[in-house]
């Protein structure tokens, strides 16, 4: 790539100390850049190679600012790269060396934070040094630092001699004097309550660069001492554990590299949990996800050398690297962990949720159990237990520790409220749909006689005493048989009546009631009332009672359902379920209702300049402004669905639809620039390709609203015809705006532009535009 020097001296200017230091010593520039660049932006637009360079600029500073003298500058030189220029002092080329390995790692691993969740790509770095100096011919101190620059980038080409650098003898010296310190975290058993296992983390020595793992591994890997390290960290683990069950395990962290290095099969492993009084059957081998494995064959082979001795293997960071569900699927583990970049957020993000479900029901599938890694609250704990994942580590459970820790856990305590929490399905079924009858007592009833109620041949759970007819207490056959259990249990309350052992404060509600809010209520309850069955009364009368186990069995039939029609990147319901909305609304007695059509304008163009995954943050940012509208000006009962791509449902009541896309419109117009580069905004307008493939202006994104307001016996057809005229008029009219259609199905059909416009302008607030 062809690099022009920089025109203005804004490298320079703030600097002049430099312009002082470059006349009378030497400066040291180091020069970084992301490798292969130019391919993220052509395959995911500008946007993403802007925000990499922009943390790059970022952590550079940062780690300047710890590293190096007070006088340093960092700038963004080209395209692609960084320059940081510092006095160089009594610096060596080793020192200087040292210096680029320290931050190399550090650097990259920030970058792939912004590349990796947005492409499933990583960069690498290429990285290299010269010194800025006046004897190079150049006539001025910014040529000097450009020809510096050109010259550290050529450099960045060679590969490091990692045998001239101090940090490969203080490595060397960490790994043959085992100064490699361990903690353990737990994995944790959701369903058994018990530790699983603990994972084994390693650190070098405290105040060393090689303290973090990142410095440690990263370094070990380029200096081709990877196994040899890995070797102590895993004699190390196996050494501090201390004595495991027979089910316990200790998951230790392998590279696919040591896996298959020649050295690994002479047994050491074996040897030392025969020494430490451990079995293969202790030991999982975590193989990192974040690395490629090339040579898939002797990748293999090794794997199952090591089965056949009774290890077992685990795929770590699933999420977070290179290797697909086809590898896993060759590699059949024993676990699959689950990254945390998927954990934080399941409990709030639909697509996250939806892929963590998709990789329990794929492990169950092949006999495997996920472990949900990175789990830091109660939200994320409660989300993971209710979609089914098996086990779990993360600060929420414990932090890493020496010794190791040994939580104690009752994950029963969590999976009632999130299961009931989750049934906020699109419907709105009642309660009085689940009502069975139960047994009414006066509250004169004994307690002897509620026994035998609960000790028939037709058993039932519960009992409702009432005082002319209202519900004022219930008892629960587990909770009577506890109370009498009791020393002179019998003796106290068996001829009493039943107000003494009552529970006076139920869940009471109307028959009219959602069952979602009744589900919500019900999670609210004290832990020993969690399964307590729900009064339904109708009109403050007692009609039945709800058991929670059919409550729950419905919830769930219902979610499964409604989980085969949802868009998985909004979350939203499906064509499936719109058409069954729209159907049965509008042959429901009640209000009059609307239907909102709403799409966007020049969607193609956007997409095509800022690449699908910025496309798809627009059309999850739409959903979020359709959701908030709905639930600011609408009824709580109003309906939004996803036909696909970015075309939207909104089904009302007429009388809201005007304030609702008002609320759409200008929501939308405020906060969609922000998806936009400030190059582009300032412009107003995009280049892109039309259709035919020709060069033309786009303008910003807007949105588009269409309103059919609808009459008794319509059907899906007529529905369409209208929506189809009206949302052309609405396309019709630039920016974002809402058109109204207030013809009935018996008016002609009006597809002539001239005469929708004509239409809309006979009535004022046919057409809304912001």
């Amino acid at each position: 790539m062809h690099v022009q020097q920089r025109e203005d001296n804004s490298l320079f200017l703030k600097g002049g100390m430099f312009k002082n230091l470059f006349s009378k010593r030497r400066l040291v520039l180091l020069y970084f850049q992301i490798n292969d660049l130019h391919l993220f932006e052509n395959f995911y637009g500008s946007s993403i190679v802007m925000q990499a360079m922009g943390r790059a600029s970022r952590v550079l500073k940062n780690l300047s600012n710890d590293l190096l003298p007070a006088f340093h500058k960092v700038e963004q030189f080209d395209y692609c790269g960084h320059i940081i220029i510092f006095e160089a002092g009594n610096t060596a080329p080793r020192d200087i060396l040292n210096l680029l390995v320290k931050i190399k790692p550090v650097l990259r691993e920030n970058i792939n934070k912004v590349l990796f969740p947005m492409t499933g790509q990583k960069a690498d770095l290429s990285m290299g040094y010269s010194f800025v100096s006046a004897d190079n011919g150049a006539r001025s101190f910014e040529e000097a630092v450009y020809r510096a620059a050109l010259e550290a980038r050529q450099s960045s080409a060679c590969k490091i001699n990692f045998n001239e650098l101090p940090l490969l003898q203080e490595l060397k010296s960490i790994i043959e004097l085992h100064k490699i310190s361990v903690v353990y975290q737990p994995i944790m058993d959701f369903k058994t309550n018990r530790i699983l296992g603990w994972e084994s983390l390693s650190r070098g020595p405290d105040n060393s660069h090689f303290h973090t793992p990142l410095a440690l591994f990263e370094f070990a890997e380029e200096a081709g001492l990877l196994f040899h390290l890995e070797r102590t960290c895993r004699e190390q683990a196996l050494k501090m554990i201390g004595s495991l069950e027979k089910d316990q395990k200790l998951f230790l962290n392998i590279h696919p590299k040591t896996l298959v290095d020649p050295n690994f099969k002479t047994g050491e492993t074996l040897n030392l949990l025969e020494k430490y009084g451990l079995s293969p059957g202790n030991v999982v081998f975590e193989i990192t996800e974040r690395h490629s494995t090339k040579n898939f064959t002797l990748f293999f082979e090794s794997l199952n050398h090591y089965r056949q001795q009774g290890y077992l293997v685990a795929v770590d960071d699933l999420g977070a690297g290179y290797n697909g569900l086809f590898s896993i699927a060759e590699i059949k583990p024993d676990f699959i962990k689950v990254d945390m970049s998927l954990t934080q957020g399941v409990e709030s993000n639909p697509a996250k949720r939806a892929l963590v479900e998709a990789v329990i029901t794929f492990a169950e599938k092949m006999n495997s159990k996920v472990i949900a890694e990175g789990i830091e609250t109660r939200a994320q704990l409660e989300a993971l237990i209710a979609m089914g994942a098996h086990f779990g580590q993360g600060y929420y459970l414990s932090k890493p520790a020496f010794p190791r820790p040994c939580p104690v856990f009752n994950f029963n305590s969590y999976a009632p409220r999130e299961i009931l929490s989750r049934a906020n399905f699109f419907g709105s079924m009642k309660i009085s749909e689940l009502t069975e009858n139960s047994i009414m007592v006066n509250k004169d009833t004994k307690i002897s006689a509620i026994k035998k109620y609960f000790e028939d041949d037709d058993p039932i759970s519960a009992i409702v005493v009432c005082d002319h007819e209202r519900p004022i207490g219930l008892i629960m056959s587990h909770h009577l048989d506890q109370q009498l259990s009791y020393f002179y249990g019998v003796a106290l309350f068996y001829s009493r009546d039943v107000t003494h052992l009552m529970d006076s404060s139920p869940l009471v509600v109307d028959s009219g009631d959602l069952v979602e809010e009744v589900a919500n209520k019900a999670v609210k309850r004290n832990k020993y009332k969690y399964f307590d069955h729900i009064i339904v009364t109708d009109k403050d009368k007692f009609l039945g009672t709800v058991s929670v186990q059919k409550m729950m069995e419905t919830l769930t039939r219902i979610q499964v359902e409604i989980a085969k029609g949802v868009n998985p990147l909004t979350g939203l319901p499906g064509n499936t379920y719109i058409e069954n909305e729209v159907e049965s609304r509008i042959h429901r007695n009640g209000r009059k209702i609307s239907i909102i059509y709403a799409d966007l304008d020049n969607f193609k163009a956007y997409n095509d300049v800022y690449g699908f995954k910025q496309g798809d943050q627009i059309i999850q940012f739409m959903a979020r402004v359709l959701t908030w509208s709905v639930k600011r000006h609408g009824f709580h009962d109003d309906f939004i669905g996803h036909v696909g791509g970015d075309d939207f449902i909104i089904i009302t009541c007429t009388s809201r639809a005007d304030r609702i896309c008002t609320g759409i419109v200008r929501c939308f117009k405020r906060l969609c620039k922000n998806f936009y580069s400030e190059e582009d905004r300032q412009r107003g307008y995009i280049q892109a390709k039309n259709r035919d493939g020709q060069d033309r202006k786009f303008p910003m994104i807007s949105i588009s609203l269409a309103i059919i307001d609808c009459f008794e016996n319509m059907t899906l057809n007529q529905i369409s015809k209208l929506a189809a005229g009206t949302k052309r008029l609405a396309k019709l009219h630039p920016g974002s705006v809402f058109v109204r259609n207030r013809r009935s199905a018996d008016e002609d059909e009006c597809t002539d532009s001239r005469k929708l416009t004509a239409l809309a302008n006979h009535n004022n607030a046919g057409v809304f535009k912001n």
